[in-house]
C-alpha cells in the first residue's frame, strides 16, 4: 500500500473556494447559535420561531431560479449578490428594533446563504476532475463544518465581550470582505468562464 498523503483526504484545487465557504459558515454560526438568545433578550422570542421559518422559506423559494442562473451566467452572478444579501442580513440583525426587522433579516440571510452555499459547493466539485469529485466534496464540507464549529466558539466569546449587536456588525464586515476574497479566487477572473 502506498504512503498516505494529504491528497488522499483533500483536493487542493477545491481548497480556495472551500475556504470562502468556511468563512461564510463561521459568520452563519452566529445565526444558528445566537438568534434565539438575541431575540429573547430583545423581547422577541415569538419572532425567533418565525425567523427560521421565514429563513427556510426564502431559501427554498429561490433555489430553482438560482440554479438556472448559475448554469446560464456563471457562479459570479449568484455568489456575489448572495454575499451582498447575506451581509445585509447581518446588518439588519445588528439593527433590530422590532419583529419586522427581525423577519426582514431572516429573508436576507435566507436568500444570501441559500445562494452562496450550493454555488460554492458546485464550484468546489467543478474545480477538479470527475475522479476527484468525492475528494472535492469532502474538502468542501470539512471547511464548511469547521466554520460552524469555530464560529460557534469564537462568536460566543465576542457575544460575551461586546454583545449581540457588535457580533452581527462584525459578521457583516466579514461577509462583505468575503466578496473581495471570492473575486480573487473566482475562476472567471482568471480567464474565460467554463460555465
Amino acid at each position: 500500500p502506498h504512503a498516505r498523503t494529504i491528497r488522499d483526504y483533500v483536493e487542493p484545487r477545491a481548497v480556495p473556494v472551500s475556504a470562502v465557504a468556511g468563512l461564510a459558515t463561521l459568520a452563519y454560526a452566529g445565526v444558528t447559535a445566537f438568534v434565539p438568545l438575541y431575540a429573547g433578550a430583545l423581547g422577541l422570542s415569538r419572532g425567533a420561531a418565525f425567523f427560521f421559518l421565514v429563513y427556510a422559506g426564502a431559501m427554498l423559494v429561490t433555489r430553482p431560479y438560482l440554479g438556472r442562473r448559475y448554469d446560464r451566467r456563471g457562479p459570479d452572478s449568484v455568489v456575489v449578490p448572495g454575499l451582498v444579501l447575506f451581509g445585509l442580513g447581518f446588518v439588519a440583525l445588528s439593527l433590530i428594533n422590532g419583529p419586522l426587522v427581525l423577519l426582514g433579516a431572516a429573508v436576507l440571510v435566507g436568500l444570501g446563504f441559500g445562494a452562496v452555499h450550493p454555488s460554492l459547493q458546485t464550484m468546489a466539485v467543478q474545480s477538479t476532475s470527475r475522479a476527484r469529485s468525492g475528494h472535492a466534496t469532502a474538502t468542501f464540507f470539512t471547511f464548511f463544518d469547521s466554520g460552524i464549529a469555530v464560529g460557534s466558539l469564537v462568536l460566543g466569546i465576542v457575544v460575551d465581550a461586546f454583545g449581540f449587536r457588535v457580533l452581527y456588525a462584525a459578521s457583516a464586515v466579514l461577509v462583505f470582505a468575503l466578496i473581495a476574497l471570492y473575486l480573487a479566487i473566482s475562476p472567471s477572473r482568471k480567464g474565460p468562464s467554463s460555465g
